[in-house]
């Protein structure tokens, strides 16, 4: 009944054991099949809770969505090679193409819509994948673990020189980090996320062939530009931190530190109209974001997504089994729209009898949270940087909303904490190279935690962007972590 899926889990496996190129020097050679294994066991539980409508929406969860919009992109080809391989690589006129074959996808043509969520390129992969998985969940995760799994062993060999634990055990820790087990497990965008940033970091850090490190460099930024380019974006200042404290100032830090001050300040003085546009961008994001949070309605108009607020639902005919609302009432909506570049409308709609398919409609997230509106002001956005932070890093607390889920991710955080603090309690003599990496790192992740902190309202939402913070933050800790061994990598 599973020979199909136990035979690309065994053919992974034989890979993982011997091939080469897929294994890690200095640790057992069993160690990246058991990973994939551990990992396909997450990807498992990962299926049993995601692969069906979330209870608190008529929708399906994202992983649904990933495979029904893969899989309808991959019946394109069934139809027209051509058009599928236009799809795929981008060519042809989108819109008709869209009209034509994808008007039933959910993820396809939502960009900008709500939040930011660029995941053409994921429904794209799964589309390839559909071509031999037959539809079966499992094999789509299967490949999900193994790209995961490949970043790990990537961001290993970026980070074992620069720490004393043993091989072994930091392999462990990387490979049973709760939240980066869980969520790069899933079929989801972290996987991807996961290994773009860690064959860029390896480009970064280790002293390989140039050529070799350009392609790896390369190869992580447009993953990280495909995925998720805000990860990407919030690498470009710690990364000009440690060009500057390496190799301008030589191992300076203090001085290192102001001049990358005085770069960003004269950044936001000197060019205004980027500044603005970006506190626009942001302030729209967190509009979005609370929208959801709070709950509503989002339908297909004939060429826009129009949003209806929970106070206004009694004009609403609203078929959840069908999926499809009718408007009876001049109703106040917002209109999203191209036309608009996705900026929300103030509009009336006005009924047309007809039946407009649901594209969201969410009750709220049981983890909603206040969060304090920018509205497109730059003041106010420094003046939140306390909040973000606060919220994109410490919470849930015992007492916030949520599900029973947010404890073991408030037991993580303080975990991660409480290790991080005896690190640096215990902490050895670092080199100066180390010195600058872990600057680098907490550059990093204080700005992706701020741009979480800033747009997310959702406590459960911001347990899965903060991903790669949380990550960097792990690794600053077993830099830090004193065994009393040197180093392998010469100082």
């Amino acid at each position: 009944m599973y020979l199909l899926e136990i035979t690309y889990f065994l053919a992974f496996i034989f890979a993982f054991r011997y091939w080469s190129i897929l294994q890690l020097k200095n640790l057992p050679v069993w160690s990246m099949p058991i990973a994939f294994t551990i990992k396909i066991v997450v990807a498992v539980i990962f299926l049993a809770k995601y692969l069906h409508p979330d209870s608190n929406n008529l929708i399906p969860s994202d992983t649904m969505r990933f495979l029904s919009d893969g899989a309808i992109l991959r019946n394109v080809y069934n139809e027209s090679p051509k058009d599928y391989f236009s799809l795929l690589f981008g060519f042809g006129d989108e819109m008709l193409f869209v009209k034509k074959y994808l008007s039933q996808t959910e993820f396809w043509d939502t960009q900008n819509i709500m939040i930011a969520n660029d995941s053409r390129n994921i429904i794209k992969i799964q589309s390839l994948i559909h071509f031999i998985s037959f539809g079966k969940p499992i094999i789509h995760s299967l490949f999900m673990c193994f790209i995961s799994l490949i970043g790990l062993k990537n961001l290993f060999i970026a980070f074992k020189p620069y720490t004393t634990l043993e091989p072994f055990t930091f392999f462990l820790i990387l490979l049973l980090f709760p939240s980066l087990l869980f969520w790069t497990s899933g079929i989801l965008k972290e996987p991807f996320l996961f290994l773009g940033l860690s064959i860029l970091i390896r480009a970064l850090l280790i002293p390989e062939l140039l050529l070799k490190r350009i392609i790896l460099g390369f190869v992580g930024i447009i993953i990280l530009l495909s995925i998720k380019p805000y990860v990407l974006l919030c690498m470009i200042p710690s990364t000009i931190f440690y060009i500057l404290y390496k190799y301008i100032f030589k191992a300076k830090l203090l001085i290192s530190i102001l001049t990358f001050f005085l770069i960003g300040l004269s950044i936001i003085v000197l060019f205004p109209g980027q500044r603005e546009k970006l506190v626009e961008n942001i302030s729209r994001k967190q509009y979005d974001f609370d929208h959801l949070g709070k709950g509503g309605l989002y339908i297909k108009g004939d060429t826009s997504y129009i949003y209806f607020e929970h106070k206004d639902y009694e004009t609403l005919i609203i078929n959840k089994k069908d999926s499809i609302v009718k408007v009876i009432k001049p109703t106040p909506c917002l209109i999203v729209s191209r036309e608009h570049k996705y900026k929300p409308k103030t509009h009336i709609y006005i009924p047309d009898n007809k039946n407009r398919i649901i594209t969201y409609n969410v009750n709220g997230a049981l983890s909603y949270i206040k969060t304090t509106p920018i509205n497109n002001s730059f003041s106010q956005l420094i003046i939140n940087i306390p909040e973000a932070l606060l919220n994109s890093y410490f919470r849930p607390f015992p007492s916030d909303p949520g599900s029973t889920l947010k404890y073991p991710a408030m037991i993580e955080t303080w975990i991660i904490t409480l290790f991080l603090m005896y690190s640096i309690y215990k902490r050895r003599k670092l080199s100066k190279q180390e010195i600058g990496l872990i600057a680098s790192l907490i550059i990093f992740s204080l700005f992706l935690l701020i741009i979480i902190g800033w747009t997310t309202p959702i406590i459960g939402a911001i347990y899965r962007y903060r991903l790669p913070a949380q990550l960097a933050i792990l690794l600053i800790a077993t830099l830090l972590f004193n065994t009393n061994k040197k180093t392998e990598l010469k100082k």
